[in-house]
């Protein structure tokens, strides 16, 4: 995680609320107050849940799909075996 810098933003402990993100100062509209080199949080739409991986996002449409520096080909994704509606390429 990276807050930005000057930083406007810390993190600490809260006491109702566990860990969080709070501003030492006003915070305005378009201001950057946190980087994150990957989401949090990804939801695929439905449309996209059976030729998307839910891991990395690969789609089983395209031919091929960066891993690291290198490419690998992505056939199918799988459906989990626990809950049928997540999909996995073979990366995971």
């Amino acid at each position: 995680m990276v807050v930005s810098s000057p930083s406007k933003a810390y993190v600490k402990r809260s006491k109702i609320s566990g860990n969080g993100l709070f501003c030492n100062a006003d915070v305005a509209p378009g201001d950057v107050v946190l980087c994150l080199d990957r989401p949090l949080i990804v939801a695929l739409d439905k449309s996209h849940l059976e030729s998307t991986c839910s891991n990395c996002l690969a789609c089983a449409r395209e031919l091929s799909v960066p891993l690291g520096s290198e490419w690998i080909n992505i056939d199918a994704v799988k459906a989990c075996t626990s809950c049928h509606v997540l999909h996995y390429c073979s990366k995971v």
